[in-house]
């Protein structure tokens, strides 16, 4: 049976984490080794819809009540090298591709994404800059990791986890 509560969290998950909109890039290491990978289709849509209705359909991060995507948020432990799954949030397409930078900026969209950032926290051009840069260096330090990455809030939620290549 699944442990999910449309007004509560998975088991484990810390709702505390990650409740801003940042630049958060997915080590290349660990592309596609992510919830989505690791567990059947009809469970990532039961998981998915029980993401956004308890944030009642509308973006975690900066509130429009627009489309919505589910997105990882993740601690990383770099001496263990394990990459911790702790939050999953409702977020908009804009959000969304903000978090995701690099895959905004490979495919055109970096720009209104950048501005996003600047629009949602109140941030200037140069502070946009500045937070880019400093998420591609540690983008480029993660990628050099082999993570592990730690689903188990998924799994003590009741869904089978695939094994993750």
């Amino acid at each position: 049976m699944r442990a999910l509560n449309i007004d509560g969290l998975l088991p484990g998950e810390d709702r505390t984490a990650g409740g801003e909109l940042v630049v958060d890039m997915i080590p290349s290491s660990s592309w596609f080794r992510n919830v989505r990978a690791a567990i059947a289709p009809k469970d990532w849509n039961i998981l998915r819809r029980h993401v956004y209705a308890r944030a009642k359909f509308q973006c975690e991060l900066c509130g429009e009540a627009a489309r919505l995507d589910a997105h990882e948020r993740f601690t990383y432990d770099e001496e263990k090298a394990i990459q911790r799954l702790v939050r999953i949030i409702a977020v908009c397409r804009p959000c969304h591709s903000t978090t995701h930078i690099g895959f905004a900026l490979s495919n055109g969209f970096g720009e209104a994404a950048a501005s996003h950032l600047g629009a949602i926290r109140g941030w200037t051009d140069r502070d946009v800059e500045y937070h880019v840069n400093t998420a591609f260096d540690c983008w480029k330090k993660r990628s050099q990791i082999r993570w592990k990455v730690d689903l188990a809030i998924i799994e003590a939620a009741g869904f089978t986890l695939r094994t993750l290549v």
